[in-house]
């Protein structure tokens, strides 16, 4: 019985399929197991000779996406080529044979190319992954490219603005001073005039001489507080120029530390999805892996039948072909032991016959004495008695001749009776030999016939055996050879999964060191950032802390500024004061001290929890000079570089936490592929428990043909 006999390619419409249609070529492939396809046949206008002829590629133009169906698609055709050779050249066994074997060749041959043609088609997908990627870093860094400009623009813009708001609010604030100082001078001046004239008229003739000195003395004095006016002035330009400068600088460098930090979450953020990605097509391909591997399997499993049916199937041809020829053999050697047989039974039938006459000649032999003496008794009687008319006397002449001549007949008659005798026991001793000849060459073709019957069912026995043996060689080497294939499958599998692993945790750890470095390099920014600080903390001159003795020290903004607030009104109450009482001792010098005390040349401010006041408020006109060759500092500077800092510990934080994600999901995949080996060692182990059951259930004779 043939092997694909039960398929609708060896059915009797296979001869009508180079004629057929598209559409019943959908049908005859719909009956064949491809219903699922059956449009793509009738959209691509694919007829029967058309359909013998399609190859790998043209089954990927036409729509058969996935590679198992191409594959199996491909045997189908395959099958069909097969069959429809040895529909044209006949139903003889051995042309089967050499079609089944021209099949399995096949089958190897697109089992070993399988490999190849997916690895061709993996490195093609991964070669248009790259290209994809490289596109889309290209893109990411032009949008980078244009954010950036933009922003360093707009941050070039807004510092310019800052700058000139700053410069226009530091020139009316110096406009606003100096004509202030000028008005305040005049008043002075025109003040000191009235009491130089006052004191003049007063004392003029009594003490001209010291009138003369405090004249000078008031010009001296003028000229004091318009140089220090004009020193404070100064001061407080330079000042306010530094703050911006300072403020500037520290814009930029804040801009320089933004845009740094989003490189980096930019690259870390490119670095991940890149990992993402890598992870997502590992997947995909260890989803393909496992189902080739599982359609692989199917297909073995779905073969194996039949291939066992077609291997007991030859086997039980050639049994009946053997056992043929055994009995070809047994009746021949039945047939020439008969025959044999008969001639030795014809042989001593003759021998018998023979003997039995030899015997019978034996007997007249022993009697013939007797028969001679009888017959001279019956003569001696003769002579004794009367004689009859006609007869004669022994004694006489004439029966004493006659006795003669009958002796001498008898005589003869012996002799004659001897010879033949004598002949005959020849011939019987030459029959006799011949019977034996004859019976050992019987013999001797028995036992030659026993011999050749005993050949024949060694023969027989031993072409079982060998039948058996040559089965189970090939049972083996199939095993064997699947092991090994699946075996280099799995070692290949494994080997892709471990290096796709190293190079994952490369990557990976390539990710976390320049995380790392940029997080250390904001760090080393950011203490630079903490030290500077410090530098210009201990560099400012010009400034004495005031601490607070009579609360604790407040904990937010809200108490801070109320803080401040309490101060400043408590300054400002001070000043009241201190002006009602210099005006109620009229002091020749309360219009300068009510300017000093009312008109500060900085405004206090706050640095943290502690209160700065300048030292131009409290000392006196040269600690005010000294405190010009000071630069003072911004008092928003810190706050901003201390939230700089934070946020440098903050992105810091985040790095490390996405490093800590990253190394948990590598845990988890390493986790996930240990317990899939688990799994697929379980199901390699029940799969052989299965075939040593099977092997252990089949009987010893099908185990021998298989």
């Amino acid at each position: 019985m043939d092997a694909f006999s039960s398929t609708p390619r060896h059915s009797k419409e296979f001869s009508r399929l180079s004629a057929m249609t598209s559409h019943q070529v959908g049908q005859y492939m719909a009956a064949c197991g491809f219903a699922d396809y059956e449009h793509i046949f009738k959209e691509h206008n694919i007829s029967g000779d058309r359909l013998l002829q399609l190859t790998n590629e043209d089954l990927r133009e036409i729509g058969f996406s996935k590679v198992g169906d191409r594959l199996v698609m491909q045997q189908e055709i395959a099958g069909l080529r097969a069959g429809r050779r040895t529909a044209w050249r006949g139903e003889s066994f051995e042309e089967k044979v050499q079609a089944e074997k021209r099949c399995k060749l096949w089958q190897e041959e697109a089992r070993v190319k399988e490999p190849l043609a997916e690895k061709s088609e993996l490195k093609s997908e991964e070669a248009k992954y790259k290209r994809k990627i490289q596109k889309l870093k290209q893109r990411w860094a032009e949008d980078l490219r244009s954010v950036r400009g933009r922003l360093c623009r707009a941050m070039t813009v807004a510092c310019a603005r800052e700058d000139g708001c700053m410069g226009h609010a530091v020139l009316k604030a110096w406009q606003r001073h100096v004509a202030e100082a000028h008005a305040a001078r005049a008043a002075r001046q025109e003040a000191a005039l009235a009491a130089a004239q006052a004191a003049a008229n007063a004392a003029a003739a009594q003490q001209a001489a010291p009138v003369a000195n405090d004249g000078a003395t008031e010009a001296l004095l003028a000229l004091l507080s318009a140089s220090c006016g004009r020193s404070a002035q100064l001061a407080a330009l330079r000042a306010w120029h530094f703050a911006a400068r300072q403020a500037r600088h520290a814009a930029a460098h804040e801009a320089e530390l933004r845009s740094q930090e989003e490189k980096a979450t930019q690259r870390s953020t490119a670095a991940l999805a890149q990992l993402r990605n890598q992870l997502r097509a590992l997947r995909c391909q260890g989803t393909r892996v496992a189902k080739r591997n599982a359609q692989h399997r199917a297909l073995v499993a779905l073969f194996a039948p039949f291939s066992v049916w077609l291997q007991q199937t030859r086997e039980a041809r050639h049994a009946a072909r053997l056992r043929a020829e055994l009995e070809k053999a047994s009746m021949h050697s039945v047939a020439a032991l008969r025959s044999s047989r008969a001639e030795v039974q014809a042989f001593r039938a003759v021998g018998r016959r023979s003997a039995c006459a030899a015997a019978s000649r034996r007997a007249l032999l022993c009697l013939s004495p007797l028969v001679s003496a009888w017959s001279r008794q019956a003569k001696a009687s003769l002579s004794t008695r009367r004689l009859r008319p006609g007869e004669v006397l022994l004694n006489s002449g004439e029966a004493a001749k006659r006795a003669q001549q009958q002796l001498q007949q008898l005589r003869a008659q012996h002799a004659e009776q001897l010879e033949a005798l004598e002949r005959s026991c020849t011939e019987l001793r030459a029959e006799a030999s011949q019977a034996r000849m004859a019976a050992a060459a019987a013999a001797r073709r028995e036992a030659r016939v026993e011999n050749i019957a005993r050949r024949h069912e060694n023969a027989a026995r031993r072409g079982e055996e060998l039948a058996a043996l040559l089965a189970c060689t090939k049972a083996w080497m199939g095993e064997v050879l699947l092991a090994r294939s699946t075996a280099a499958l799995r070692k290949e599998a494994e080997a892709r999964v471990a290096e796709s692993l190293a190079r994952q945790r490369l990557e990976s750890r390539g990710a976390l060191h320049q995380a790392w470095s940029e997080a250390a390099e904001k760090a080393r920014q950011a203490a630079q950032l903490e030290r500077q600080l410090q530098h210009l903390k201990e560099e400012i001159q010009g400034e004495v802390v005031r601490p607070e003795f009579d609360g604790s020290r407040p904990t937010t903004a809200l108490g801070i500024e109320a803080h401040h607030d309490g101060r400043f009104n408590e300054r400002l109450r001070r000043a009241d004061e201190a002006k009602a009482r210099l005006t109620a001792t009229s002091w020749p010098r309360s219009s300068e001290v009510e300017e000093d005390i009312s008109m500060p040349s900085h405004p206090p401010r706050h640095m943290g929890d502690a209160e700065v006041l300048q030292l131009d408020e409290v000392l006196t006109a040269e600690a005010a000079v000294q405190a010009d060759r000071s630069d003072p500092i911004d008092a928003e500077a810190p706050e901003r570089w201390r939230d700089e800092v934070v946020a440098a510990r903050e992105g810091r934080k985040g790095l490390f936490i996405a490093a800590l994600n990253e190394q948990a999901k590598y845990w988890r995949a390493q986790a996930w592929h240990a317990w899939r080996r688990v799994l697929l060692q379980e199901r390699c182990k029940r799969l052989d428990s299965l075939l040593d059951r099977k092997k252990a259930t089949t009987p010893r004779s099908a185990r021998g043909k298989g």
